[in-house]
């Protein structure tokens, strides 16, 4: 499955890229429901690792794996932005629409924060730890005085605008995840229904508050254990597919049907907006196909290679946007390929290559410790190391 966990990275790539013409009817809406299709795979990856490789070991090796997974690119990501905004524009010009951390933090008074607020912003920008709450959770630039949204205190800020991976607050809601799973995949179906359950009902009493919508429905992880438990059940799915012969014909449906799905919604979005039917349906049929899929694709190793960058691609794919955009790419991008198709695809190849770096910098060498700690050689296995990705 990854060439269908790359593509939904690059759907939340293309819903951050301005672009013209038919290329917005196939990609610009489809970043939501990437999101959440990542919280279904990694619901079933995690309880696939946990079953394989950490039933023998302690929780805190899975722990250490994880972290390791996440952490070091994100880290290499930002100060690579870091360096981008200062030699590109520094504190004086906008780098970006979505990213502009420098300029954010000039206005932002340390000296006056309170020890809460510094405590906050060093935790969750440096660990990920709280990076859920970017979303929702503000405080003012230069009392620290804090508040929510979507009625943020006058001279407000949050995490969100001063971290140089702002789509990075979707980890937030994995890790949270993470500390959870080890004590969820091995309980009975009905305790997992019971959570689903729990969590529409969550959603629900939130929505009766006046809680409905962004971010209530993205950023919260009792709202988006749904997606994650789902994936544990598709995890059900597969172990039980794998006593019965399934023709291989039928796995290879289902992964095409998973891609047809992917490309589907944003058309779908743009003509009826965001109805019940596809906050609900795409993600019913995910949990359905993701065994098939994945019976189909282990072992692959282009298929391997291809999941191992969408993690990259997430963390990098606005710093990327960004050098473009300050940079005579932009013009010469334009000039060659107008701002549809051709300026998407431009764009794209260049988040790919970018991405490779990362995963040769920044993940690949920090593979080999994850080892001692229970993952598993990417080369190996398709699918064992998951991006989790979010918009």
């Amino acid at each position: 499955m990854g060439l269908f966990r790359l593509v939904l990275a690059l759907l939340v790539a293309c819903s951050h890229l301005p672009q013209t013409g038919g290329s917005i009817w196939w990609t610009k809406s489809g970043a939501v429901f990437a999101v959440k299709a990542f919280f279904i795979l990694s619901g079933f990856y995690m309880a696939l690792v946990l079953d394989a490789r950490y039933r023998d070991k302690p929780v805190r090796h899975f722990y250490a794996s994880r972290a390791l997974r996440l952490l070091p690119a994100y880290w290499f990501v930002s100060a690579a932005t870091l360096v981008a905004v200062l030699v590109l524009t520094g504190r004086s010009v906008t780098f970006y629409h979505l990213l502009d951390p420098v300029m954010a933090w000039s206005y932002v008074t340390p000296l006056a924060m309170p020890a809460s607020v510094l405590a906050y912003l060093a935790v969750s920008l440096t660990t990920l730890v709280g990076a859920d709450s970017w979303l929702w959770l503000g405080f003012n630039t230069t009392t620290g005085a804090w508040s929510v949204a979507p009625a943020y205190a006058d001279g407000a800020t949050s995490a969100l605008a001063l971290s140089f991976v702002p789509q990075a607050w979707t980890l937030g809601v994995e890790i949270l995840f993470y500390l959870l799973v080890p004590f969820l995949f091995l309980r009975r179906m009905w305790v997992l229904l019971l959570v689903v359950v729990a969590s529409l009902a969550f959603r629900g009493v939130l929505a009766s508050y006046g809680f409905a919508g962004e971010p209530w429905s993205r950023a919260l992880l009792p709202s988006e254990l749904v997606y994650f438990v789902g994936g544990i059940i598709a995890y059900r799915g597969y172990l039980t597919l794998q006593t019965r012969r399934v023709p291989a014909a039928v796995s290879w449906a289902a992964l095409f049907v998973m891609l047809a799905l992917e490309l589907s919604v944003s058309p779908y979005v743009l003509i009826h907006s965001h109805t019940l039917f596809i906050s609900t349906v795409p993600y019913l049929l995910l949990v359905m196909l993701i065994p098939f899929s994945f019976a189909a694709t282990r072992g692959f190793r282009f298929d391997a290679f291809l999941g191992n960058l969408a993690y990259p691609v997430y963390l990098v794919h606005l710093l990327t946007f960004g050098i473009v955009d300050k940079t005579a790419l932009k013009a010469a991008f334009v000039a060659l390929f107008g701002s549809g198709w051709g300026w998407l695809m431009a764009n794209l190849a260049l988040v790919l290559l970018a991405a490779w770096i990362v995963e040769l910098v920044a993940v690949r060498p920090v593979d080999r410790l994850r080892i001692r700690f229970g993952a598993r050689g990417r080369q190996l296995v398709a699918g064992q190391a998951l991006a989790p990705v979010g918009a």
